[in-house]
């Protein structure tokens, strides 16, 4: 049985949301965490899957232009929506009560089956 989502996100917002590939690769490295992560790490890991690269290898530049575009865009726009939760003083991120609304979205997107 499928327990309905906590937060049930219009579609045109999801699809919104998803229409972006960084916010699907913060998405995707989110709940393959399955825990909040310090924006830092997520900007590391985000970086590293775009680059299909392992973190470590990653150059410090590129984590520094990641966490910018983050911390300044993508974030918001996703703790607006309830996908994300954005602790900001303590800088960290985890899934929010409407992540589980996109993790269809995210499943198509990433291999055309829902």
């Amino acid at each position: 049985m499928t327990v309905p989502s906590v937060r049930m996100l219009p579609p045109e917002t999801a699809f919104r949301l998803v229409t972006s590939e960084r916010r699907r690769r913060v998405l995707a490295v989110l709940f393959d965490a399955g825990r909040a992560l310090d924006e830092r790490r997520l900007a590391r890991r985000v970086v590293a899957r775009s680059e299909d690269a392992d973190p470590v290898s990653v150059a410090d530049e590129r984590v520094d232009e990641m966490y910018l575009a983050l911390r300044h865009g993508d974030l918001p726009k996703l703790d607006d929506a309830g996908a994300i939760v954005h602790h900001d003083a303590a800088g960290e991120v985890e899934l929010g009560p409407a992540s589980d609304d996109l993790r269809p979205l995210l499943r198509y997107a990433r291999t055309g089956e829902l």
